[in-house]
């Protein structure tokens, strides 16, 4: 680890997650040459957040401020003729505050503006690490041959991954919106609220496109679903007692804009769970009656390219081409031939209604 990273700066700050939790890979179960090559991958931004650290230590506890600590605690060991060297912290601090009261000097505080400052801007480098790893994900599945199925398995882990990532995102947030509201910074607090909520909603994006078993299950559908109501009931409490006491114009319009697109996602979210959760037979089976009934003949079930089930009436035979209402990818065809990747969907062919 960088010497600007070191243990004493952790404790410190606890409340700054290590860089170690961004490069430990064998923690999931990915092979130790891919970590040294991650590690390589995004060691620039791994310096920054280090620097990052660094800045808030120093914010949280300048120079001066330590001085003054120092000076403080030695007069009051002159006063007192106590030797404190060797005594805890706690009752370092103890003596401190009495001293502080006895000559009525305040401490120094930090500056709460750079702290969250330089906070947001490591939140920032976890997105960019998140999207590294997002894009890191779908390559693995593109391989094929011997190495597809281990691949498979890594693809899991990088999953994993991901969702560890998020997490460590949501905590920083949740900090920094602590600090934010116990110091007064409501412009701060309300960013950070926003930035929290976009997040949430990226996660749930992230579960939907990755679920454990490879399906939308009722149980993820329910979990998403709920998450979505959460966050329009956070964006309603920004937006009716936030955001109105910042009195400013400019401000208010920029984060309501941010707000509203916030719902869009949560709307999309919504859809995509549903749209996504596997069809049960019965299911399957309704629809394919009621399909039956609107056609002159059986017809036939054909799917696209990736797997959206789609029916032609009368004689079953691909006579116009046509979009997928689920996917845009091309369907249908022309004088009876399917247009190229589409192919019988045979679960719903052979249904007997």
């Amino acid at each position: 680890m960088n010497n600007i990273e070191n243990n004493s700066a952790l404790q410190i700050i606890p409340e700054v997650i290590s860089t170690e939790q961004y490069t430990l890979l064998e923690k999931f179960s990915i092979p130790s040459m891919v970590e040294s090559r991650w590690k390589q991958h995004i060691s620039v931004l791994l310096a920054v957040y280090r620097k990052l650290i660094q800045l808030i230590e120093e914010t949280k506890f300048p120079p001066h401020k330590r001085a003054y600590e120092t000076a403080v605690s030695l007069l009051y060991a002159f006063k007192t003729r106590i030797n404190i060297s060797d005594d805890s912290q706690v009752c370092q601090n103890l003596k401190l505050q009495e001293t502080l009261t006895e000559v009525g000097l305040t401490a120094p505080k930090m500056d709460v503006r750079i702290y969250l400052d330089a906070f947001l801007e490591i939140v920032n480098i976890q997105k960019a690490i998140f999207h590294e790893i997002s894009l890191v994900i779908p390559e693995l599945s593109k391989i094929a041959g011997p190495a597809n199925k281990t691949n498979q398995t890594y693809e899991k882990n990088w999953i994993e991954f991901g969702d560890h990532i998020i997490e460590t995102i949501k905590t920083h947030l949740n900090t920094i919106i602590t600090a934010a509201q116990q110091n007064s910074y409501l412009h701060h607090a309300i960013l950070t609220w926003l930035e929290l909520m976009e997040i949430e909603c990226r996660a749930e994006r992230f579960r939907l496109k990755y679920p454990p078993t490879g399906i939308i299950t009722p149980i993820i559908q329910s979990i998403v679903k709920n998450k979505c109501s959460e966050i329009e009931g956070t964006c309603k409490y920004i937006c009716n007692e936030m955001i109105p006491k910042m009195n400013a114009e400019y401000f208010e319009n920029q984060s309501k804009l941010r707000v509203e697109e916030i719902y869009r996602e949560v709307s999309d979210l919504r859809k995509a769970a549903m749209r996504d959760r596997p069809l049960t037979h019965e299911e399957k089976l309704e629809i394919r009656r009621a399909m039956n009934s609107e056609f002159l003949g059986s017809g036939h079930w054909y799917q696209c390219p990736n797997g959206h089930p789609y029916t032609i009436g009368e004689c079953g035979g691909a006579m116009q081409a046509s979009r997928c209402v689920d996917c845009g990818a091309a369907i249908g065809g022309g004088r009876h031939l399917l247009t190229a990747g589409n192919s019988i969907n045979m679960e719903f062919d052979s249904m007997q209604s």
